[in-house]
């Protein structure tokens, strides 16, 4: 009953925000399908699109009649203009830039419409994320878990793949540098992890824990790609959230160390700019004397593998 009341208490914050539920004369003038005439509707995770009868005959010569559903996470950013310059008429046109790069772009009769939509759209893009963060970090609130598939589904996707098989058989390549984690079970350590990861075989999981407290988002370490001919391999975390006080962990800093032996070396690999991390809240970069590598902003990747590197630790 309780979760029966909190899928309630979710519809409804759905429901607030959508301003206008639904525009008709509606063009669509750029997008994944040729320019139409149609109405624009929005529910709790989509946008929908559906074209007018008169307008399924498209200039590329095929029909269009089916409805274009566009997930409001996918949008990156909305912009709404009006489309008389002069203030001769109220059209308003609203641009959407998706996460895909695709952009679509609708002609609204009304710019009151126009704009109304694009506050609910930036609302519902970004309200599932606030439900993660404010309801005991739920993931199982946002879209996927709500998705009901339209056909009988013959196989179960969730046994298709078993990951610790697959991981064992990365482990025995990798010989016995690394193990198989289960540190991250129920996603409690890190939400962008998978629950299984493979980490350095002489750390144990407290110090994993302690490192996730250390790095952005939870990130600790990870193998991502092992290299069997030059032992190489990589490693992925988030930035070190070392604060205005130059915060250390050391425990974070044995998980490094302990990828490197006596001979080889390695290189910490830092995506963004030395601007934009020098420039971050938390001071995110990486100190040399701690960590005793090499320190590389927004460098090639594969030009390193190139060069005599063991262990590469990318920063994302």
């Amino acid at each position: 009953m309780k979760k029966k009341g909190a899928d309630f208490m979710l519809v409804m914050e759905f429901s607030d925000v959508i301003e206008r539920s639904r525009v008709n004369n509606v063009f669509l003038r750029k997008g994944p399908r040729q320019p139409q005439l149609g109405s624009l509707a929005l529910i709790g995770h989509h946008m929908i699109f559906s074209p007018a009868p008169t307008s399924v005959d498209s200039t590329d010569g095929k029909k269009h009649n089916d409805e274009l559903w566009l997930l409001h996470r996918a949008v990156d950013r909305v912009t709404v203009e009006q489309i008389s310059k002069d203030g001769a008429s109220r059209a308003g046109r609203l641009i959407l830039k998706c996460k895909n790069f695709m952009i679509c772009i609708f002609d609204m009769e009304d710019l009151d419409d126009c704009t109304a939509v694009a506050r609910s759209i930036e609302k519902l893009s970004s309200l599932s994320k606030l439900y993660y963060k404010v309801i005991k970090r739920n993931i199982q609130r946002n879209y996927p878990f709500y998705y009901r598939c339209p056909f009988t589904v013959l196989d179960d996707g969730w046994t298709a793949f078993e990951t610790e098989q697959e991981y064992a058989k990365l482990t025995l390549r990798c010989k016995d540098g690394w193990r198989i984690s289960s540190v991250n079970k129920g996603f409690q350590v890190c939400s962008s992890y998978p629950e299984m990861v493979i980490v350095p075989k002489g750390i144990g999981d407290d110090y994993l824990r302690i490192s996730a407290t250390f790095r952005d988002g939870g990130r600790f370490p990870v193998l991502s790609f092992y290299h069997k001919e030059t032992k190489s391999c990589l490693i992925r975390c988030g930035q070190p959230l070392i604060g205005p006080v130059n915060r250390r962990c050391k425990e974070d800093e044995t998980i490094l160390k302990s990828l490197l032996s006596s001979t080889s070396k390695g290189v910490i690999v830092d995506t963004r700019t030395r601007a934009l991390a020098q420039s971050a809240k938390s001071r995110g970069v990486h100190h040399d004397s701690n960590y005793k590598l090499n320190f590389l902003f927004f460098v090639d990747v594969l030009l390193l593998y190139n060069s005599n590197v063991s262990s590469l630790i990318m920063i994302l």
